[in-house]
């Protein structure tokens, strides 16, 4: 199974590359202790993000510095003797804009929304004599 799972900020508002396909780069930053020097390490790390057609919907949403969710898969192609590597994104999910984590509070940031309720018809009964 080739799944990737990342969150962090979108580096580049979405540009569409051809009719039903986008790309963006995602920043996804990590924090560690260097064991040799006990100083603070910040490291980033960029991705390519390639989303198909069917985010079409959130593309005016996948600004630059958006926070965001995707799981998808890590794929590459070579193109004179380089490799470039990137995400074919399956699943995004939108957290906020870097706007939103910067000047929030941490605790407002996890407020939790209703979850959407989704309409069914109801039930026919049935009027058997059966105990269960």
């Amino acid at each position: 199974m080739n799944q990737i799972i990342l969150s962090g900020n979108l580096g580049k508002d979405a540009e569409e590359r051809s009719a039903e396909f986008w790309v963006t780069s995602l920043a996804t930053t990590r924090k560690y202790t260097n064991k040799k020097t006990g100083e603070q390490v910040e490291q980033t790390d960029w991705h390519n993000l390639n989303l198909g057609g069917f985010f079409k919907n959130v593309i005016p949403y996948l600004k630059k510095g958006t926070k965001v969710l995707v799981t998808g898969e890590q794929r590459h192609t070579e193109k004179d003797g380089k490799y470039f590597h990137f995400v074919t994104v399956d699943k995004l999910e939108l957290l906020g804009s870097k706007q939103d984590t910067e000047n929030t509070p941490r605790t407002a940031q996890t407020k939790t929304q209703p979850a959407p309720t989704i309409a069914t018809p109801p039930a026919e009964q049935e009027n058997d004599d059966l105990p269960f």
